[in-house]
Formats: structure tokens, sequence, C-alpha cells
């Protein structure tokens, strides 16, 4: 979607963050973007695959690092 949409900032910043594991800060530095950007794309897109999955009912055993964070704050 985001590349027929001409997004390749967000595509090229997401793909550093969660292919490469770049940090935040060295992404923004390399793409010439503020830090807090860089946040809020991943921000969107962590929070659209979790919509996603949780609307699969996919158990969150699965994938524990998308589990509602709200569960892990009241469990603890």
């Amino acid at each position: 979607h985001w590349k027929s949409t001409g997004k390749w900032e967000k595509l090229k910043c997401l793909e550093l963050i969660m292919v490469c594991g770049m940090a935040n800060r060295a992404v923004a530095d390399q793409l010439n973007i503020p830090q807090t950007q860089v946040a809020n794309y991943k921000f969107e897109f962590v929070t659209r695959v979790r919509d996603r999955v949780k609307s699969q009912r996919i158990s969150a055993d699965i994938f524990p690092e998308l589990a509602d964070q709200t569960n892990e704050i009241s469990d603890a």
C-alpha cells in the first residue's frame, strides 16, 4: 500500500527499524528526518499490526510483543 501511494520515507523508516533493527535516532539521522517522526511511524505501524492480530483472534502467546499494553500493566 505504501509503495502505491508513494510513502517511500515511511517504508524506508520502518524497514530500517523492523528489518535492520536500527534505533530510532540512527534511522532519523540516516533519513534526515526528526526523531519524533520516526517514533510516530513506528507507533502507527505497531498499532496497526496489533489491531490486525487482535481482530484475527490470534493467541497472545504467538505474538507476545504485540500483546495489549493495558493487560501487561494490570497483570504487574
